[in-house]
């Protein structure tokens, strides 16, 4: 099972060791009901969580005041956590790590379950290309025409 190390600040001597069972959540805080509590200002009353899924382990930011980050980036959605990532919350970090006798195989299986983010206008264009090749379809219209109407007559070019 994976643990999160919880020190103040990058360098600082640990403040405590959370072991992540599968199967389980850990719930992290400023309030009492979390399962790690950070008691610091700057920290949300339920600030993240981190979710066993599978073999893998997923953070998720609980639309915090100040944001969660993972390696100095902010989370904007689940991030799947791999072995040395540091979480930061605050002025704390989180560091995310396996025993060494438990190191996950490097497999990319957990990628086919993650949707692929696309270059929005290579996007674009083959939705136009789809389209089109759609309404020629439709109408009838060869591709790479265009009709023109020259004196009442429809020509093309």
């Amino acid at each position: 099972m994976p643990i999160l190390t919880l020190r103040f600040k990058k360098d600082e001597k640990k403040i405590g060791e959370y072991p992540i069972q599968k199967g389980m959540s850990l719930s992290i805080g400023r309030l009492d009901d979390n399962d790690i509590v950070i008691e610091n200002l700057a920290v949300s009353g339920h600030h993240a969580k981190v979710d066993s899924v599978g073999d893998k382990f997923l953070i998720t930011d609980l639309n915090s005041k100040n944001g969660t980050f993972v390696n100095e980036q902010q989370i904007l959605q689940p991030h799947w956590l791999k072995h040395g990532e540091i979480i930061i919350i605050g002025k704390h970090y989180l560091v995310f790590h396996y025993l060494a006798e438990e190191m996950p195989p490097e497999d990319d299986a957990g990628a086919m379950q993650q949707t692929m983010v696309m270059d929005t206008e290579n996007y674009r264009k083959m939705m136009e290309k789809s389209a089109a090749a759609s309404k020629a379809k439709e109408t009838g219209e060869p591709l790479g025409y265009y009709p023109f109407y020259q004196e009442g007559k429809e020509r093309w070019s």
